[in-house]
């Protein structure tokens, strides 16, 4: 995932992009939990896995509106909130990348929460719970975006 995404300016291209990135978030989806490795290794590919998917996430919803890209933020974002778990928000750049990415999405796509349906809506919340607890300030600061 690049760290900038100059596509919007072509539809085509914009179209494209976006459906590759939810092929990958819905490919990402089935093959998760079918390996056999490690906890460790798991634990390891896992973090990454997300890290990408988050950056992911956050680029859409920062650069594109929600009618390009509902679907996959979405899609993303409940998938994401099924495979964090309080030990992977140990991993401070994971964890900021999170309350960012969840705090983009609430301040440009708040009405459309409805969409995750009560389980993944009362996961989103219980994470934010947990960032307005958290000892790294920038992450009580983005999950106070998220309530405000």
């Amino acid at each position: 995932v690049g760290s900038e995404m100059c596509i919007r300016d072509s539809p085509k291209e914009a179209d494209t992009f976006y459906s590759s990135s939810l092929e990958l978030v819905r490919h990402y989806k089935t093959i998760l939990g079918k390996t056999s490795i490690s906890v460790t290794e798991l634990e390891e590919e896992k973090y990454r896995d997300l890290k990408c998917i988050l950056k992911l996430l956050y680029n859409c919803s920062e650069q594109f509106q929600l009618t390009t890209v509902g679907q996959l933020l979405f899609e993303g974002l409940e998938m994401t909130l099924s495979r964090v778990t309080n030990h992977l928000f140990q991993y401070p750049k994971l964890c900021n990348l999170y309350y960012c990415t969840i705090a983009s999405i609430f301040g440009k796509h708040v009405e459309h929460l409805c969409i995750l349906g009560l389980p993944g809506f009362e996961s989103l919340i219980d994470s934010i719970k947990y960032g307005l607890k958290h000892h790294d300030t920038q992450n009580v600061i983005k999950s106070l975006e998220c309530i405000y």
